[in-house]
């Protein structure tokens, strides 16, 4: 998930690890133009978010998307579909660039 100027762009909750499917959401909408029904909100502090959530921030970008093998995906398959979709946008090509940009790369907890 990301958040631009206040607005949720979160195309990953399509398909959850946990089986879950959901429209992606786009600028806090669902592509199928109804109000989002998920939470998304600013915490107070690390302590008061789940377990899921802390372990989050912990984890790099390229660590979280190479756990994807921990659920029975293939080693990499997350990556494969970032570079099907934004080969054009964001301009990379090459996996192992890729990983080693978001390897320093973390999620930021918004505190009130």
């Amino acid at each position: 998930m990301v958040e631009i100027n206040g607005e949720v762009f979160d195309p990953g909750i399509m398909h959850t690890l946990d089986g879950n499917v959901h429209p992606p959401v786009y600028n806090g909408v669902k592509l199928t133009l109804d109000e989002e029904s998920m939470e998304y909100r600013v915490s107070n502090d690390k302590e008061s978010l789940d377990k899921d959530a802390k372990q989050l921030l912990d984890k790099s970008v390229t660590a979280y998307l190479d756990d994807i093998k921990n659920y029975g995906y293939p080693k990499n398959y997350l990556w494969d579909e970032i570079l099907k979709a934004g080969i054009g946008i964001i301009g990379y090509t090459n996996l192992s660039r890729l990983r080693k940009k978001y390897d320093s790369h973390f999620r930021v907890l918004k505190t009130k």
